[in-house]
């Protein structure tokens, strides 16, 4: 099932609360970026990670709940993941991992065109896998069983 297809089946899924309100108030786009994305986790002396510059793309939907405050959902697909170069093996491993994130926001105007963002953004890992780029053991290993399912952030 392709990326869009899986989108739009979940957006119908999931309950609209604004659908009592007036489709014309209701704002509705397409979202793009990049993402610089790395990992953490205990230091090992002879493991380098590196950072990988990566996108999103998905689709919001946002709406003034009051004066100046909007609400605003998101719905992400999310290439992350970064680069460990291993001295003691010798080898150059590149991670990749792919999310669907589901951002929810609040948003205040403090001025007109600035504004302050607040939230949360549960994700859902899709893919997972380990590339050896170089070294002995070259090839793609699935790494779904070393990394969470789900992810969390605020």
């Amino acid at each position: 099932m392709t990326f869009l297809r899986a989108a739009l089946i979940l957006l119908f899924l999931i309950p609209n609360p604004f659908s009592d309100i007036q489709a014309q108030d209701l704002k509705i786009g397409l979202k793009g970026g990049i993402n610089i994305s790395t990992l953490s986790g205990p230091p090992s002396s002879t493991d380098d990670v590196s950072a990988r510059l990566l996108y999103h793309l998905g689709i919001f939907a946002s709406k003034e709940v009051v004066d100046k405050i909007e609400a605003q959902a998101e719905l992400l697909f999310s290439a992350q993941g970064a680069t460990e170069d291993n001295d003691f093996a010798a080898s150059k491993i590149r991670l990749n991992f792919t999310y669907l994130n589901i951002p929810l926001i609040g948003k205040y105007q403090l001025a007109e065109g600035i504004c302050m963002y607040a939230g949360i953004q549960p994700g859902i890992r899709l893919t997972a896998e380990g590339k050896i780029l170089e070294g002995q053991f070259q090839g793609t290993q699935d790494a779904k069983d070393d990394t969470k399912a789900f992810d969390f952030a605020l």
